[in-house]
């Protein structure tokens, strides 16, 4: 039997915990804060308790059975099919309530990019951690220069060139276009690269099975998760340890003046390792959160909308009453809108209300809070993304203990939940292995 430390009970933390568990492995968790769960967590607002933005969780069969177990039965809702993410688009000054994707028909530009798109001079296998190269080669010039680059710089606040290829799908996924109506995209999407970059217009009836093996699970806002996890830890022995604050130095792992490494012989590191090791010079963004009241729902047909429009602050708004399932009353008439903004020059409330009222015109709006705090966030950057890597490097070579790495980077596509249970389930699966 192993003795495992995971840093951060986060749902992914917790989910490599079940697992190594059920490999017989002793396992502890050492959380930051006094509760787990992570920020998939809710939290008070004048409209009563809230989520912390927007709830689901994107996992595959495994995962789900583990989900269940940690937190209980009746704890979620589970979607599949296209159901798994309705999204909708707010783009050029219309709401699209079919697709998540920047809807360019009617566009000035629409004809040249479609062009570029359907004739495929571009594409290219060749592969490079470079933003402007990868959406180049992906979509032409056109697309890049007008539809990618204002959204990415009005997202990240960073030139395409500074950027990571994968910082096409972090907050806002731009990895397709709507550029035809349902018959023309089916005939498009024949064609295997094109189904890449064309996304379908009516995510109800897609091209072809969506989300296959993946499930989309919604906390059911009825039941305390917090309690059946801690219910789970006991029955499992899964120590948990709360109000931890481990950092990380070249010297090893510790609390407070204890280093705990030899007690341990492997990590998981689910929390952001900016957390928990002081890296220096790293560029961030800030995200806020702002819960709206309001005298009437959004339509129920979408759970969220990307705000494409490059004019609004917003990123994306959260509609609650859509996707609640198990008719929670805090939810109806709340919406929650999700803002990356600069540390120093954070939005007004009135900001915020003034474009919903654009995006939603028949929208009646009471009140708007902002949550206080918000959450700083890594820019993914290619000079980031080097530092970070220097340090993962030099933790593992400075350390005789197996470490994973399994937290937060955008700079890599992987942020939140629905993102880094994959990387944490994959991390359990070959600690474990080391030590069958």
């Amino acid at each position: 039997m192993a003795k495992i430390a995971i840093i951060g009970a986060s749902i992914g933390g917790l989910i490599a915990a079940s697992i190594l568990r059920d490999k017989n492995h002793d396992v502890t968790i050492f959380e930051k804060s006094n509760k787990p769960s992570g920020l998939y967590s809710k939290v008070l607002t004048p409209f009563g308790e809230q989520e912390l933005g927007m709830h689901v969780i994107y996992a595959n069969k495994f995962q789900l059975d583990h989900l269940l177990k940690i937190c209980g039965e009746n704890s979620f809702t589970i979607k599949t099919g296209p159901h798994v993410d309705l999204g909708s688009s707010y783009a050029f000054g219309k709401l699209n309530t079919n697709s998540v994707y920047p809807d360019i028909r009617g566009t000035i530009f629409f004809e040249k990019i479609l062009n570029e798109l359907t004739s495929q001079v571009f594409f290219s296998l060749k592969q490079e951690n470079n933003l402007e190269f990868f959406l180049k080669n992906r979509f032409g010039v056109c697309a890049t220069n007008l539809i990618h680059r204002p959204l990415i710089k009005k997202i990240w606040s960073s030139e395409l060139h500074e950027l990571t290829s994968n910082a096409i799908h972090c907050f806002m996924d731009l990895r397709r276009l709507v550029v035809a109506d349902k018959k023309q995209t089916d005939i498009y999407k024949d064609n295997i690269l094109l189904d890449q970059v064309i996304a379908n217009p009516d995510q109800l009836n897609p091209y072809s099975s969506v989300y296959s093996g993946r499930y989309g699970v919604f906390l059911n806002g009825k039941f305390d998760i917090n309690s059946n996890i801690m219910q789970w830890c006991l029955n499992k022995d899964v120590k948990i340890n709360f109000n931890q604050d481990i950092q990380i130095s070249n010297h090893g792992f510790k609390i407070e003046e204890k280093y705990i490494e030899c007690d341990f012989d492997a990590f998981i590191i689910s929390a952001p390792l900016h957390n928990i090791y002081k890296i220096k010079d790293l560029e961030y963004r800030s995200l806020s959160i702002y819960y709206v009241k309001t005298k009437n729902n959004l339509p129920k047909k979408f759970y969220y909308t990307y705000v494409h429009d490059t004019q609004f602050k917003s990123i994306r708004v959260v509609n609650y009453s859509a996707y609640n399932f198990d008719n929670d009353k805090n939810k109806e008439n709340v919406i929650a809108v999700e803002v990356l903004h600069e540390k120093l020059y954070v939005p007004s409330e009135l900001e915020i209300v003034q474009e919903l009222e654009c995006m939603f015109p028949d929208l009646k709006i009471v009140e708007c809070y902002k949550f206080p705090n918000s959450l700083e966030i890594v820019k993914p950057t290619i000079k980031n993304a080097l530092k970070i890597d220097e340090i993962e490097i030099e933790v593992k070579q400075n350390s005789s203990k197996s470490i994973y790495f399994a937290g937060m980077r955008t700079d890599k596509g992987i942020f939140f939940s629905h993102q880094t249970i994959g990387v944490s389930n994959a991390a359990a699966l070959d600690c474990s292995r080391r030590f069958d």
